[in-house]
């Protein structure tokens, strides 16, 4: 739902006044939907709708903070499930001595990771892989 909106939310001319009512209801919607369950099912398409709508109200100074998060996503996406590997190697102690004291610490060396991984990822050349030719692979299998 959000690549759909994010492709086609750029064709829509609203006003200002249009997308802070879209912002409020869909922000009503998503809190009573949370204390149902058949609305609950809904929850996504709501939280698009609320922060499409809140992007579009906000203005670039408001956005910048969540621009460069946004690059960061692909990173994070990346680097977050081996941090977690080695933050949370035993899940038992984790819940024993509460989830917070390991979240703190696992989200800021996450983003910290991300950054890093984005910089080395600029400094490596692009490797460009050239096809195999089916010619040469129908001779090698025939030998």
């Amino acid at each position: 739902m959000g690549v759909l909106a994010a492709r086609f939310a750029r064709e829509w001319r609203l006003s200002r006044w249009a997308w802070a009512a879209l912002c409020l209801l869909a922000f009503a919607l998503l809190f009573v939907a949370n204390y149902n369950f058949y609305l609950w099912l809904q929850v996504p398409l709501m939280e698009v709708a609320f922060i499409m709508s809140l992007t579009k109200l906000c203005r670039g100074v408001v956005l910048r903070p969540f621009v460069w998060v946004g690059q960061l996503s692909a990173m994070l996406f990346v680097v977050h499930p081996v941090l977690r590997m080695l933050f949370c190697r035993n899940s038992a102690t984790v819940l024993d001595a509460g989830v917070y004291p390991y979240l703190l610490p696992y989200l800021a060396l996450s983003v910290v990771a991300a950054i890093v991984y984005r910089y080395v990822l600029r400094w490596l050349p692009d490797v460009k892989i050239n096809p195999v030719q089916p010619s040469n692979t129908q001779q090698d299998l025939a030998t």
